[in-house]
């Protein structure tokens, strides 16, 4: 995930912890594109994310994480999604070329697909 994190980096993944916050960084597994992914939170359960005119939102009130940003693509963000209990919304920090929450290859990712949390890049 560039411009933070970078192709082929190594990360320690804190495995144990099972509280995610919006702004953590996590790995998690991606069956359709057959990867392990490293994006940020966004969203988390109970939240409502969508972007609209290019602005990403959360709870209707601009992202904290993305205040300022531009996402031209909003793909399945176009419209209002809740998140269930143990469901997340991840974008990656380059995102006009991440592919992430946004598209439906990856889609909203379930807690159970999550490997764990970047605690610190190597």
């Amino acid at each position: 995930m560039e411009p933070t994190y970078h192709n082929f980096q190594f990360v320690i993944l804190d495995k144990y912890t099972q509280t995610y916050n919006t702004g953590d960084v996590l790995a998690f597994k991606c069956p359709t594109l057959h990867a392990t992914l490293v994006k940020r939170v966004v969203g988390v359960p109970g939240d409502t994310v969508y972007i609209s005119d290019e602005i990403l939102y959360v709870n209707g009130k601009i992202s904290t994480v993305y205040p300022k940003d531009n996402f031209s693509y909003s793909g399945i963000l176009s419209h209002p999604i809740v998140l269930g209990e143990n469901e997340y919304i991840l974008i990656g920090d380059n995102y006009t070329i991440s592919k992430d929450s946004r598209y439906e290859t990856v889609g909203v990712v379930s807690k159970t697909q999550i490997i764990g949390k970047v605690v610190l890049p190597q």
